[in-house]
């Protein structure tokens, strides 16, 4: 189905090669995940299987590409219906008003029966859980939404081959596992007949997948089928700084006393040999507790509409100075809208927000409170990367005083190299560590960020985690982010809020979150597999570790 031959890249005769050598097969019935650091080249690989690069993009290519038996390099168009490629960022490919027309847009231009097309468009809906929102303006919704969106017009296509590009990023966990769910159905039924999937983060596509191909510096490293990739290069894809699923991280420790015992892909599958080395959980380090500090954001009663759609409902919880806070909820539910509220920038149409002690509607939280986009490209305003980070200092601070802090956020996040280059030739991960850090060297009492890690590898990641965590630790920062990554809510977060519509807002620590089935079901989230397992292993204590790192530090295994 998927054939290149000593393929080359770059996109412009002057810049660096992109794509370097790569030679790949991938036949029918396969489902391919597609892995690697961020710019390694993931997403370049895929448009040039659809035959966007270089025909759209523009750039130089060599080598030979052969897809459902087109050249692909030579016949220009030729793989129209044939092969779907859903991008990463959903924004740039929605191109109509409605949900409806986005989706029937594709299926249209093939030319099919009204009916069909009318068939397609509600089965898909179905399937993305969009059906409500049939005659939504596409670009009032949720960026979770937008995904769901984008996903939905590639899969009306109904292609042989169907290419996404971190398609699950910013889903709600249910939402994500619907979606796979509905790709499942369609390799099983053989509507398409071959997937590749680009990730960072592989825990919910693992059991999918046939095969997985790694990638670096735009070049094929490994190419194995998963039980093989990890038991042969596990620690080769922790040192390049990918993500590992976690039942994958429990292996090894399985293997040290069953050698034969397969890859365990689901949580279902590690917990048999795990339990057969009879598991014993230590009493975990006491949490620190930030319960006496003074509130720093207190949300009263919050409700806001769009016209007539309410999307917030009477929320109401306080955030402490020096909390990393997490606020998590189902796509669509108002998450962002809050996260405005609470800036300023929108005014609640009932409720009030006090932020620092003043209400916000009467005394604005401009410079106490910095707000990171969910998209980076929404807030660049300058033409340099020195340039955007100098532009939102205050007109008080001296020359000197700005020129410090700059070189200490660009010494901190590793770009001291890219000062002069345009914020819109930044890699993904780049822009986003920019982004952060527009907001960083402002030093504000409050900083919220919206979905800071999407697109970021386990490396990166780990980066900005990690340099939120000082600021919170030296400075006394609070930070508010927005996710729906739970495991890094887990590892990083103090504090939970659920945003829901229906029921009472919950708020609490990631355990007791995770612990809470009713709040799970209601707002379509799902505990981090290791916490998972570890309920399964040991039902009643409420001690569960809720990450990796205190799984493997606090459990015994009296059979080891």
């Amino acid at each position: 189905m998927i054939s290149l031959q000593n393929v080359n890249f770059q996109y412009s005769s002057t810049g660096p090669s992109v794509i370097n050598d790569v030679s790949l097969s991938i036949g029918e019935s396969e489902v391919v995940l597609l892995i690697g650091a961020t710019g390694s080249g993931k997403s370049t690989l895929l448009q040039i299987i659809a035959g966007v690069a270089p025909h759209v993009t523009g750039g130089t290519i060599g080598g030979q590409v052969t897809v459902a038996g087109q050249d692909v390099l030579h016949q220009p168009g030729s793989l129209r219906g044939k092969v779907g490629l859903v991008l990463q960022d959903p924004e740039p490919q929605l191109i109509s008003l409605t949900v409806e027309d986005e989706v029937a847009f594709g299926p249209e231009n093939l030319l099919l029966p009204k009916d069909e097309i009318l068939s397609r468009v509600d089965w898909v809906l179905r399937q993305t859980r969009l059906e409500e929102h049939r005659h939504a303006f596409v670009y009032a919704l949720s960026g979770g939404q937008k995904q769901r969106i984008a996903i939905a017009a590639g899969l009306a296509m109904k292609p042989e081959i169907l290419l996404l590009d971190g398609p699950l990023t910013n889903l709600d966990p249910v939402g994500a596992t619907e979606v796979l769910d509905t790709i499942t159905e369609m390799v099983r039924s053989q509507i398409t007949k071959t997937i590749v999937i680009a990730s960072n983060k592989i825990d919910a596509l693992l059991p999918l997948a046939t095969r997985i191909i790694v990638m670096d510096g735009g070049q094929i490293v490994y190419n194995e089928p998963p039980e093989i990739m990890f038991q042969k290069y596990l620690s080769e894809l922790v040192q390049m700084g990918l993500f590992i699923p976690e039942v994958v991280s429990v292996w090894p420790i399985i293997l040290e006393k069953c050698p034969n015992t397969p890859l365990p892909m689901t949580v279902e599958q590690a917990f048999e040999p795990l339990l057969q080395l009879h598991p014993v959980i230590d009493e975990p380090e006491p949490a620190q507790s930030n319960h006496s500090a003074a509130p720093v954001v207190e949300v009263k009663d919050i409700h806001f509409s769009y016209g007539t759609n309410e999307v917030l409902c009477g929320v109401k919880f306080s955030v402490r100075k020096a909390e990393f806070q997490a606020i998590v909820g189902q796509n669509g539910s108002g998450k962002s809208t809050l996260m405005s509220i609470i800036t300023g920038i929108r005014v609640p149409t009932k409720g009030s927000v006090d932020v620092l002690g003043n209400d916000t509607t009467k005394v604005s939280p401009r410079g106490h409170v910095g707000y990171v986009f969910q998209y980076p490209e929404h807030q660049f305003v300058t033409p340099t990367v020195g340039e955007e980070l100098r532009y939102g200092l205050s007109q008080h601070l001296s020359a000197g005083e700005i020129e410090n802090r700059v070189a200490k956020v660009l010494q901190r996040i590793g770009m001291e190299e890219r000062v002069t280059a345009s914020p819109y030739t930044l890699s993904v991960g780049e822009k986003r560590m920019l982004s952060v850090a527009t907001m960083l060297v402002m030093q504000p009492e409050i900083l919220i960020l919206d979905e800071p890690t999407t697109g970021l590898d386990r490396n990166l990641t780990v980066t900005l985690m990690e340099i939120l965590r000082t600021y919170v630790n030296e400075l006394g920062m609070t930070v508010i982010q927005v996710s729906h990554d739970m495991e890094q809510v887990a590892e990083y977060c103090s504090n939970v809020v659920v945003i829901d519509w229906v029921e009472e807002d919950f708020e609490g620590t990631p355990r007791e979150l995770f612990s809470n089935a009713p709040v799970l079901a209601q707002s379509r989230l799902t505990p981090p597999p290791i916490f998972r397992l570890g309920l399964q292993l040991f039902p009643h204590d409420a001690t569960l570790p809720v990450t990796v790192n205190a799984f493997t530090k606090e459990v015994r295994y009296a059979g080891a």
